[in-house]
C-alpha cells in the first residue's frame, strides 16, 4: 500500500488513510501467521483485511470523486476468502489426540491437474483484470499500458495463491514467497516510506515461516501414535520419512 503512504494532503487529512493502511497491513500479517498454523481462522481475518483494502479504495478523495475505481480484482479478492473458508470448513483435524493443539487442516502436494488449473486461472484472471481496467476508462497507451499489465499480473498472482491455499496445496507458498520477496525488493530499490519497507520485510519473514511449517507438514507428518510412544520412551516424537 505504498500509494497510501505517499499521499500528501494540504489539510493533513491523509493521516487517517495512512493509519488505516498500516492497520490493514498488520491484519494481513496476522492472516499470514494464521495460515502458517493451518487454522480456519485465517480466512475470516483475510476477509477483514481485504474489506479494509476495499474501504481504502472507495474513500472519497479530496475533489469529491472516487480515489480509485473498483475493478474485478477487488471483487475477486473479497470473494476468495469466502471460498477458502468454505473449502476448509470440514478439513480441520486435531493435531494431538488429547485436543491440546489447535485443529489444523491437512495439506498436500500439487498434482499435474492442479498445475494446469493454476496456469488457466492465472491467464483468465490476468485477462479479466485487464479488461475491467480498460472498461473503467483507462486508455491502453504509453506507460499506462505497462502499469495496467503489472496491476493485472499482481491481481492474478494473488488469485492463484489464494486458490492454492483454499485447496490446501503446499506449492502455493512458493509463489507467495517469491511475490513477497519481489515486493520487498521493489520497496528497497524504489523510494518507499520506511514503514512500507518494514511491513514488506515482516511479510517475507512470516511467509517464510509459514512456508516452512507447511513444508514440514507435507514431508514430515507425525506418525500416528508416535507422539505418545515418544513421551513414554522419554524421547522426541517420531516422524515419517519424506514422501
Amino acid at each position: 500500500m505504498d500509494w497510501i503512504m505517499a499521499l500528501k494532503v494540504p489539510d493533513g487529512s491523509a493521516g487517517a488513510l495512512v493509519s488505516v493502511g498500516h492497520l490493514q497491513a498488520l491484519v494481513g500479517l496476522l492472516a499470514v501467521f494464521l495460515f502458517g498454523l493451518r487454522t480456519r481462522w485465517a480466512w475470516p481475518v483475510l476477509l477483514v483485511q481485504q474489506a479494509m483494502v476495499f474501504l481504502l479504495l472507495v474513500i472519497p478523495n479530496f475533489d469529491g470523486g472516487a480515489a480509485f475505481f473498483i475493478n474485478a480484482s477487488v471483487v475477486v479478492a473479497l470473494l476468495l476468502p469466502c471460498y477458502g473458508a468454505w473449502r476448509w470448513r470440514t478439513a480441520a483435524v486435531a493435531l494431538s489426540p488429547d485436543g491440546a493443539a489447535l485443529p489444523a487442516v491437512q495439506v498436500r502436494r500439487a498434482t499435474g491437474r492442479d498445475w494446469g488449473v493454476a496456469l488457466l486461472a492465472f491467464a483468465a484472471a490476468t485477462l479479466l483484470f485487464m479488461a475491467s481496467d480498460v472498461q473503467a476508462g483507462f486508455p491502453l497507451e504509453g506507460g499506462l499500458l505497462t502499469v495496467l499489465v503489472l496491476q493485472a499480473f499482481y491481481g492474478a498472482v494473488v488469485t492463484v495463491v489464494y486458490l492454492g491455499l483454499a485447496h490446501r496445496i503446499y506449492e502455493a507458498w512458493w509463489l507467495w514467497l517469491a511475490f513477497a520477496v519481489v515486493q520487498l525488493a521493489t520497496s528497497l530499490v524504489f523510494p518507499s516510506p520506511p514503514t512500507s519497507q518494514l511491513l514488506n520485510g515482516a511479510t517475507v519473514l512470516l511467509v517464510l515461516i509459514a512456508f516452512w511449517r507447511w513444508h514440514t507438514a507435507v514431508y514430515y507428518p507425525p506418525v500416528p501414535g508416535a507422539e505418545a510412544a515418544g513421551d513414554a520412551a522419554g524421547g522426541a516424537p517420531a516422524t515419517s520419512p519424506p514422501a
